[in-house]
């Protein structure tokens, strides 16, 4: 502790007299490699109309442990057409969380992005949907995760 302690000093002083301090660089976040959807829970109001999502991102290191990234996620949900490539029917509804609110998103219980989801217009027609969602990081790396199927009626 106390080399610690007069390092530090040392550190303090010299710069006092105006040596030049050697420049410090912050230690880079991990990498990010990939992207997984987790759940997706549909969300009903108290008329048990669809009301919205729940749904659960997690961006992955080269050891795909899930890893907290600055960046922004957009999420677009299709109707589900199985003989399309990816299931992809027609459009439903996007949404696009910007960095702030993807931050916000962050569970740490869950080590993921729990991301609330509200219809705006459109409601699927039909009982399953293609989940597509994209993540661009601050260096505008872009990441892509698709999933195709999915019940939003229980079933």
């Amino acid at each position: 502790m106390r080399a610690w302690t007069a390092g530090l000093l040392a550190l303090f002083i010299i710069g006092i007299i105006g040596c030049e301090m050697p420049e410090i660089t912050p230690a880079k976040d991990p990498r990010m490699a990939g992207l997984d959807i987790g759940q997706l829970v549909p969300i009903y109001n108290s008329r048990l109309v669809l009301h919205g999502l729940r749904l659960q991102v997690y961006a992955k290191d080269i050891f795909q442990a899930s890893i907290r990234v600055p960046g922004t996620i957009k999420v677009a949900v299709y109707e589900f057409a199985p003989l399309e490539p990816y299931g992809k029917g027609d459009l439903v509804d996007t949404w696009e969380l910007p960095p702030e609110k993807t931050a916000s998103a962050w569970d740490p219980g869950l080590y993921g992005y729990n991301i609330y989801l509200k219809w705006r217009d459109e409601r699927p027609k039909g009982p399953h949907v293609t989940v597509e969602v994209t993540f661009t990081t601050l260096e505008r790396e872009t990441f892509q995760a698709v999933s195709f199927g999915i019940s939003i009626r229980g079933e």
